[in-house]
């Protein structure tokens, strides 16, 4: 019963597992060095509540602003991101019927 209630405290307290992060959008904060050169930082939102995590990109460097998704999480609490694009954008927008 104790450990299911601290449990229970994690869940309310906003508590996050970082897997949940894979495939999520989200806001570059911090500079993103391209070619695994170094780690920016990305702003994502957990059940309401917006972390801020470490990043990196084995692509082109990512300016701060940028939207991101997430392809995987490498180390705890260090993602893998891309940008989006705004080819991606228009394919959603186009494939949106409800507008």
């Amino acid at each position: 019963i104790f450990l299911f209630r601290q449990m229970m405290k994690l869940q309310s307290n906003g508590a996050f597992n970082v897997n949940d992060a894979v495939g999520k959008v989200c806001d570059v904060y911090l500079r993103i060095p391209g070619q695994n050169e170094g780690l920016g930082k990305v702003q994502i939102s957990f059940n309401g509540s917006v972390q801020e995590l470490d990043a990196r990109t084995s692509g082109a460097p990512i300016p701060s602003g940028a939207k991101v998704r997430v392809l995987r999480v490498i180390e705890k609490k260090v993602l893998e991101v891309e940008p989006l694009n705004i080819e991606h954008w228009t394919l959603n927008i186009e494939n949106y019927e409800s507008w």
